[in-house]
């Protein structure tokens, strides 16, 4: 917006998200694929668990893992992510927020 406006700008990066040194215990936990409910709060992490799925050729049954999970979302970013990948949630946070998300999982059964 500010170049927009005729301001010259210096981007500096501070943040870079990287995968796991360690891809062990991910791999693991793909494994135990499938889960009965699944709560995604970001589009990466998402984006990140299936390049890892890709990458220990199990692409295929962590698919059809998140098929068969109720996907449980907590913004927009990971139901962009899901879309990618041509799924949606089945629940979808009150609001976009850790808060939103709480208040949506209370009012769901979720024993055993």
């Amino acid at each position: 917006m500010l170049e927009a406006e005729g301001a010259e700008t210096l981007r500096c990066p501070l943040v870079a998200i990287k995968d796991t040194p360690d891809p062990r215990p991910v791999q693991d936990w793909l494994g135990r694929f499938p889960f009965d409910d699944l709560v995604l709060y970001t589009g990466e992490g998402l984006r990140r668990l299936h390049g890892f799925a890709r990458r220990f050729d199990i692409e295929a049954g962590f698919l059809d893992g998140l098929r068969g999970a109720r996907k449980i979302t907590r913004g927009p970013k990971p139901e962009r992510a899901l879309r990618e990948l041509g799924l949606k949630s089945e629940v979808r946070a009150e609001t976009p927020t850790t808060e939103g998300l709480i208040a949506t999982l209370s009012a769901l059964e979720l024993r055993g």
